[in-house]
């Protein structure tokens, strides 16, 4: 008995299969990762609220603390007030 090459009549393609599996690979860490991290479960400690902190110290230890600084101090070479424009 030989094997066709062709996919039997009314079977998706074989290609579908592994774009299937490649898409799992890549959309569950995705979703685990957005319910662990950033879903908002309340102020109520949580089964979640570990790793929250852990990732908040690795933002803090990357980013600096306080990494959410709103504004910068102008630098001193920088004129607070506009010169006037002079005419040639």
């Amino acid at each position: 008995m030989e094997l066709k090459s062709s996919p039997i009549k009314g079977h998706p393609a074989p290609w579908i299969f592994k774009a299937a599996g490649i898409g799992q690979l890549l959309t569950v860490p995705f979703i685990v990762g957005y319910f662990v991290f950033y879903v908002d479960y309340g102020d109520q400690e949580h089964v979640f609220s570990a790793p929250r902190r852990w990732l908040q110290r690795q933002k803090q230890e990357f980013l600096g603390a306080p990494y959410k600084q709103t504004s910068t101090p102008p630098a001193k070479d920088q004129a607070t007030t506009a010169e006037p424009a002079t005419k040639s």
